[in-house]
């Protein structure tokens, strides 16, 4: 739950700044991974984990089910949002070469990256409707987010390489041959 805590905390900051380097792809697989992974110790604990997306009122801070499911809800809000205004390009897809354009901006983006990792199912943790109620800053691209439930553009797959560093409000470190992914808040994002 603490890895995953400190991942949602810095997602949107280290999303945006490896995206800008064209670094980004490493993030998203581990991203991807954790959330799988998360995913299927819940669904060995808990019986009903659709149950566990419409519960509000509960902190990510708590160490319960329902506090991992709405830590994974945030991990899941806070990629969206590091890439809101290519979202909105999506939005804008009619204006883009009759999809075909919108669809390949829709596979690069980390949403989908993460949604569609491996040509696996979509991750249960990603259902719209209750990550739209829980976050509403997501409700104005909702349409644009259904696009990765319905489609699988080419292209949607890519994997980057390992990398270290840190930015203002998070450090992060990822190795391939380990498959490490460390992610640590800094006092500034605290």
């Amino acid at each position: 739950g603490d890895l995953l805590r400190r991942l949602a905390g810095c997602a949107r900051v280290a999303l945006s700044t490896l995206r800008a380097e064209g670094a980004e792809g490493r993030f998203v697989s581990d991203a991807a991974r954790l959330v799988r992974l998360v995913e299927s110790s819940l669904a060995h604990r808990v019986d009903d984990t659709q149950s566990l997306l419409r519960r509000g009122a509960v902190s990510p801070a708590e160490d319960t089910p329902a506090g991992v499911v709405r830590t994974l809800q945030r991990l899941w809000s806070e990629v969206v949002l590091a890439e809101e205004d290519l979202w909105r390009e999506v939005l804008r897809g009619h204006e883009l070469d009759e999809g075909r354009e919108r669809d390949q901006l829709l596979a690069s983006l980390g949403f989908y990256r993460m949604a569609r990792w491996r040509g696996g199912g979509l991750p249960w943790s990603m259902a719209l409707e209750p990550l739209c109620d829980e976050f509403p800053a997501l409700r104005p691209l909702a349409p644009a987010l259904r696009l990765v439930e319905r489609r699988t553009p080419p292209g949607s797959g890519g994997h980057g390489v390992g990398w270290a560093g840190g930015f203002a409000g998070c450090a992060f470190q990822a190795a391939r041959g380990g498959d490490i992914f460390a992610a640590t808040p800094t006092a500034a994002a605290r």
